[in-house]
């Protein structure tokens, strides 16, 4: 502020003229101190002036305003810098399953989910409960990822230019991380049966109320708790385990169980079933047939299973018709599947024929009501496999077929005709993926195995039940291979075996090493299965639909001859020798298999495979002979 001369006189004269007049005193040097200007104008015309908004902030509030302005720009720049820059690439921070994806391209991405996946579905689960433990496989859930449909997922994380999505998610992802579960499909029947099966592992001591019968007599058994894992734990457990692609120990914690069957609804159950096997019973069709079932032949066919907290009565219709006999055979007829019939290279349709069956079902209704007379329906049943579903395959010409040799006598043999046997006839729908495991499930005495030798890298032959399957396996795998299907899984022997395609194998595991392929075309393949005194046979029927396979191989890349593993005897003589146990030469190889489509460009895969070299064991005498 510039104040002349003049006008401080004029102003000191103003002062004192104020002062002597008694008005307030105009100090200068206070003015000086303050931002305020003296001017000529009028009091309107200092109104009318306006000052800038921001200049009317004080320091400290332009302050703050600034600090505000540079931290938020510090916050969104990155945060928008790196969802723009970043393009179709997975954001930074991303996993999967347990397994880091972040910043990789979804075709990266899914190639590493998909290693990882298959790995996972070889593991089996592992559950436990202090000393004791349960594994479960993959298969008995009938377990698959969606890797695709995982990747799209992970995609959408961060994809959104919402603020709070950008500046949040980013600082999550670069924080804490942000792991997603993989998308997966499993059979809900079979994982509440696996979730029952833990619970009935490690539940010691605990057992539900229940209704027993014996002949015509109903008797309760009375409830008790126990200690053990409950369903709810089980289940949570499964859940968790199978939405990653970790197979590490699940522990499991011991808890007291109780029954969730009550005595009373035992006791209620029993009354029902006291009054239903009280007397004969009379069933009457349509047609004016009488059936006529005893309470000794109703017992027997009575079911009595939990359901949550209460018994649930139900009969087996085909246990009723089986203890019924000949009293159903001028009433019922069973339908029959359409089936195909081969002649030579060509195939054709054997068409279905429905079938008549009394609905027992119904009649549970009147014998839970207490009724022992009353009339039944009998119902057109037409076969699960009609003749239109058959004609819809498209099932028309012998697509490949494969043979492999044995010697004629092993105990082997019956494996590789039992898993034949399993095989034989099975209709693979287009789209559908064969798993061998799942079709024969697992090898034991009583599903039809007997014990052979098998190979393990680890402990070499050994005899286990199921031992051939392999070889079964190995037919079935280049049958599929030489028709063009799309490969899923199969797994070559770690050593080479001179009856087998070199690199051509597919060795079996219930529960670890699967084969499996997938039927990629538009019709339907029929497997159908023989096996003779020394082979046996695979030809898969179905359409070429102008396929063209072309096969290369085995073309060896390299060798590592027998070396020798000497074990030292101190009680065999110096000098003397003997094999314990041959070798097998290792072996590098490739096999290329190029499928032409019509309209589609040939696509040649490579397969390429390591076969280990094992050394010959020789026993070696070190005993020194006695002077």
């Amino acid at each position: 502020m510039i104040i002349s001369s003049s006008d401080i006189t004029e102003v000191a004269r103003s002062r004192e003229k104020s002062q002597a007049d008694g008005d307030i005193a105009v100090d200068l040097a206070a003015l000086e101190k303050q931002d305020v200007s003296i001017s000529n104008e009028s009091p309107k015309q200092s109104q009318d002036k306006k000052v800038p908004a921001f200049k009317s902030f004080s320091t400290r509030r332009r302050n703050i305003f600034i600090t505000l302005l540079v931290v938020t720009t510090l916050i969104i720049a990155p945060a928008y810098g790196e969802r723009i820059f970043r393009g179709d690439s997975i954001a930074h921070g991303i996993s999967v399953g347990g397994i880091d994806i972040g910043g990789m391209s979804p075709k990266n991405a899914s190639s590493k989910l998909e290693s990882q996946s298959k790995k996972a579905l070889e593991t089996p689960f592992v559950f436990v409960l202090g000393k004791d433990r349960v594994s479960i496989s993959s298969q008995d859930l009938g377990l698959s990822y969606d890797i695709s449909d995982s990747i799209k997922r992970a995609s959408n994380v961060a994809d959104s230019y919402n603020p709070t999505s950008v500046i949040g998610g980013f600082f999550q992802r670069y924080t804490v991380g942000n792991d997603i579960d993989p998308a997966v499909r499993y059979d809900s029947k079979k994982f509440d049966a696996v979730a029952e099966s833990i619970v009935n592992h490690f539940s010691k001591g605990r057992s539900n109320a229940g209704v027993t019968i014996e002949g015509t007599e109903v008797s309760v058994v009375k409830a008790q708790s126990g200690r053990g894992v409950s369903l709810e734990q089980a289940s949570k457990a499964l859940r968790e385990s199978i939405h990653t692609f970790s197979r590490s120990r699940h522990a499991l914690t011991n808890e007291k169980i109780e029954a969730q069957i009550t005595l009373a609804e035992a006791e209620k159950t029993a009354a029902i079933v006291r009054t239903m096997l009280r007397e004969n019973s009379t069933l009457t069709t349509p047609a004016g047939n009488s059936i006529t079932i005893t309470p000794v032949q109703l017992g027997s066919v009575i079911a009595i299973a939990p359901k949550g907290s209460r018994l649930d009565i139900s009969i087996n219709p085909s246990t009723v018709r089986s203890v019924l006999g000949t009293q159903l055979s001028t009433v019922e007829a069973a339908p029959t599947d359409a089936s195909f019939s081969v002649s030579g290279s060509g195939v054709s349709v054997v068409p279905s024929i429905p079938g008549k069956q009394i609905d027992f079902n119904s009649a549970m209704t009147h014998w839970i009501k207490g009724e022992h007379i009353f009339s039944v329906n009998v119902t057109e049943v037409e076969p699960e496999r009609n003749t239109q579903w058959a004609q819809n395959l498209n099932i028309t010409e012998a697509v490949s077929s494969f043979t492999t040799n044995f010697p004629a006598g092993q105990e082997r043999i019956k494996n590789i005709r039992r898993a034949a046997e399993v095989t034989n006839n099975t209709v693979v729908v287009p789209g559908e993926t064969f798993s061998l495991n799942a079709k024969l499930g697992r090898r034991t005495a009583e599903s039809g195995y007997v014990k052979a030798p098998v190979f393990s890298s680890v402990d070499g032959f050994f005899d286990d039940y199921g031992g051939g399957a392999s070889q079964f396996s190995t037919t079935l795998f280049n049958a599929a291979f030489i028709g063009g299907y799309k490969d899923i899984t199969h797994s070559p022997h770690s050593i080479y075996i001179s009856r087998y395609p070199m690199g051509r194998e597919a060795t079996l595991n219930y529960g670890s090493i699967d084969m499996a392929f997938k039927n990629d075309s538009n019709s339907g393949i029929l497997i159908r299965t023989s096996v003779g005194a020394t082979s046996v046979t695979v030809t898969l029927y179905g359409n070429k639909e102008g396929r063209v396979v072309k096969l290369e191989g085995p073309v060896e890349l390299g060798r590592t001859e027998i070396g020798t593993k000497y074990i030292d005897d101190p009680n065999l003589e110096a000098g003397k020798e003997i094999q314990k146990q041959g070798g097998y030469t290792g072996i590098v190889v490739d096999n290329f298999r190029t499928v032409d489509r019509p309209g589609q460009p040939g696509k040649k895969e490579r397969y390429r495979w390591t076969y280990q070299m094992v050394p010959r064991e020789v026993i070696r005498g070190t005993k020194v002979a006695a002077p």
